[in-house]
């Protein structure tokens, strides 16, 4: 009998048989399918997804004699053999191995076992099994070889979605975590045969949440005994910490955690999480963030409790090691973006799709959780739900103005809140006093003249054109010395530095003067004795609110100002952020709304959601026909990702030489991943079309023969200084012109 094989020699000189990587990746798939109770429906995907490669076909594409020859198609066949929905997921999975989801597979399988046309869409490849006489054959072999009869043997049957919220989402999240256990196995299989220590290498460390937990302790032992905060305010935090331990001993389930800002719930999150991993065996936790400042900021503290804990975002600087380990979320304790864990969720193609099977059995926290997407927001609560449903994971959504889902219509929203009084809480936790200036608007001239006659002030705009305007009025008013501007206009070195010197004026008691966008309001720890906010969706005020004498105790207030700009054209940065605005101010209409009172905030969030929008009519559409790519194309957190512009700011000493680095390898390798790891710290995200193209230079690509190709990128390269500011970073204007240097 001929001897068939699926990949060609490895650095040993041996071949790989068809038989051998069958049975690996069976092998693989039903342990990373177990946690889903569906190991021995993955077992059967890994021995049937490359039974295609029986085939003479396949075997001249090892020897570089054919191209283009689909090798996916007869495992699907081979799969819907066994009939019924389970087969009908089986053969799903198995020909999207390599490619992406559809659920629409019975065009090309009829085609393959009718014979009558041998290549098949959208590639026009050539199928490797076709007609029914090969397809004989195959059965007979793939019994051989793998003792898999399909004529006898049962496949077993998918866990039951009844309980479900949604259902068809709740089924395309099934079949996408088997597809990610089936991708992941055969990634893994592959690379292992090239290389055995692989699986070693992209496992990462198992958590241990006892050791973890004692590593905690001594961490806050260490912040306590440098804390300069009120002592008060540290016996609350003590409280919160305790209640968050005390908490885990739950069963898993969906959690809230609704505490004031400052508190300390970086910390308070990862004990809840530990603890609970101790005792419901979890094996792995999620810390997911929505702003990358806030990822630096709380990865850097967790990494000296977690010294293995693993950052995944498309800024970070990625090591061989740590790539392996991203590609398939194999850390302890890992921490990520909204946008990186809630877009895999609906994703669609296999690299995307690889690592989800790691999310069953983990504690996942969602920070900041009154960020999650508005246009998306049914379809993640529901996804979320099925986490927790089916999938043994605890989930908690953490943030100081706690979403009332339960208002939105068709939503059934019942978590379990880890605090047992939080309004308690939030009482005296109170440290600020709030003037509301919404009966009218207010010039920004005024509000820079008050700034002016201060020390300790923040202004936090909704917009970069009101901040510039501001931070220019500031600036004919009082020196340079002590003013600062921050935005996402500046690139991440130079908010860090920024942030550096402003936390250093304020601990010195020295003149401080902020202008800033949104991109501090969450998570960033700073403390004014004074803070300015144009009106903005109450999270948000409260958001900025916890600026404000973060670190006072009872009975020591900061100062908190909410105004109108009266400034012409918009002033709110979309149409979502606009309506909640105005339903706060009609709200304001009648009394004012206490920042510290839940019931206020729960009042606020029932107008925002009773009439809210369903969730994009494109998502809803792709989710009820289990359309796969058109619900990954659908479900963008940020629906315009904007421009990354490589900026050339050299204003400390790691960035001295970067830009310059950066443009050589740039011009020499293209657009490759090394290179924007390497340009992360000087890289600003901009939504200035007319600008980029204007001013700056896209980045070249090239094929991998090394040529250049014309085509369309989101990354360009700035160089030209003028168009760079050392104090407000990014700014194009019409005044200034532009040559080229390549």
């Amino acid at each position: 009998m001929e001897t068939y094989y699926a990949h060609s020699q490895n650095k040993k000189g041996e071949w790989e048989t068809v038989e051998h990587h069958l049975k690996r990746v069976g092998k693989l798939c039903a342990e990373f399918a177990q946690p889903l109770r569906c190991d021995g429906f993955g077992r059967t995907a890994g021995l049937l997804h490359d039974a295609g490669k029986y085939s003479p076909l396949f075997q001249r594409v090892l020897r570089h004699q054919q191209v283009h020859v689909d090798h996916a198609v007869p495992g699907a066949v081979l799969a819907c053999a066994f009939g019924g929905k389970a087969a009908h997921t089986l053969g799903v999975i198995i020909r999207a191995h390599h490619s992406s989801l559809q659920e629409d597979i019975r065009p090309v399988l009829e085609q393959a076992l009718r014979g009558t046309e041998r290549n098949v869409p959208p590639k026009n490849d050539t199928l490797s099994v076709c007609g029914p006489d090969e397809y004989t054959e195959l059965m007979k072999t793939v019994q051989r070889e793998t003792g898999l009869d399909l004529r006898h043997d049962s496949l077993q049957q998918l866990p039951d979605l009844q309980n479900s919220p949604d259902r068809p989402l709740a089924q395309m999240l099934q079949t996408r975590m088997l597809y990610s256990c089936l991708v992941d196995a055969d990634y893994s299989a592959t690379e292992e045969f090239y290389d055995e220590a692989y699986l070693q290498k992209a496992s990462g460390e198992p958590l241990q949440p006892k050791n973890l937990l004692k590593s905690l302790q001594k961490h806050r032992d260490e912040v306590r005994a440098n804390s300069t905060s009120d002592k008060a305010l540290n016996a609350m935090r003590d409280r919160l910490y305790d209640e968050c331990v005390a908490a885990a001993e739950q069963r898993p389930g969906l959690f809230t955690l609704t505490a004031p800002t400052g508190m300390g719930k970086t910390l308070d999150l990862l004990a809840f999480a530990l603890k609970h991993a101790e005792k419901w065996g979890q094996k792995r936790i999620f810390v997911v963030l929505p702003y990358l400042s806030i990822i630096e900021q709380n990865a850097k503290e967790y990494r000296s409790i977690v010294p293995d804990l693993l950052e995944v975002h498309s800024q970070v600087k990625a090591t061989d090691e740590t790539r392996q380990l991203a590609e398939r979320w194999a850390a302890p304790l890992i921490v990520t973006t909204t946008v990186g864990f809630l877009e895999g969720l609906f994703a669609c193609h296999a690299p995307d799709c690889r690592r989800l099977h790691q999310a069953a059995d983990s504690v996942i926290v969602l920070d900041e959780a009154q960020s999650l997407p508005p246009r998306l927001l049914d379809a993640t609560l529901h996804t979320l739900q099925e986490l927790c449903l089916h999938y043994g994971c605890t989930v908690v959504l953490s943030t100081a103005t706690q979403p009332a889902f339960q208002y939105r219509r068709n939503m059934q929203w019942h978590p379990r809140e880890i605090v047992p009084n939080p309004q308690a809480l939030f009482a005296s936790a109170r440290r600020v006093e709030v003037e509301w200036r919404v009966k009218s608007v207010t010039p920004l001239e005024r509000i820079a003249d008050e700034m002016a006659g201060q020390k300790s002030v923040c202004a936090i705009l909704n917009l970069r054109r009101h901040a510039r305007r501001l931070y220019d009025l500031l600036k004919q008013r009082c020196s340079g010395d002590g003013l600062f501007f921050l935005s996402s206009d500046l690139c991440p070195a130079h908010r860090e530095k920024m942030l550096k010197e402003v936390r250093g004026r304020l601990k010195e008691k020295l003149p401080c003067r902020l202008v800033s966008t949104q991109c501090i309001e969450a998570g960033v720890d700073i403390d004014f004795a004074c803070l300015y906010r144009a009106l903005a969706p109450l999270e948000a005020v409260i958001q900025a609110a916890g600026r404000c004498n973060r670190n006072g105790g009872p009975g020591s207030f900061g100062r908190v100002i909410v105004f109108i700009p009266d400034e012409e054209g918009k002033l709110y940065p979309d149409a979502w952020y606009e309506s909640a605005a105005n339903k706060l101010r009609v709200m304001l209409e009648n009394r004012a709304v206490d920042l510290c009172s839940l019931a206020d905030i729960e009042a606020y969030y029932r107008r925002v959601y009773s009439d809210a929008p369903e969730d994009a009519k494109e998502l809803r559409d792709a989710i009820k026909q289990l359309d796969y790519p058109g619900a990954d194309r659908a479900y963008q957190v940020i629906p315009s990702a904007g421009f990354r512009v490589i900026v050339p700011y050299r204003g400390n000493e790691d960035c001295t030489g970067l830009f310059d680095a950066v443009k050589k390898e740039a011009l020499a390798c293209g657009l490759t991943p090394a290179v924007l790891a390497k340009a992360r710290p000087i890289t600003v995200t901009t939504f200035d079309k007319d600008g980029v193209q204007e001013f700056c230079e896209p980045l070249p690509q090239f094929d991998f023969r090394g040529r250049r190709i014309e085509k369309s990128t989101d990354c360009f390269l700035l160089d030209q200084p003028k168009c760079y500011d050392e104090k407000t970073g990014l700014y194009f204007s019409d005044k200034i012109s532009f040559q080229s240097s390549y």
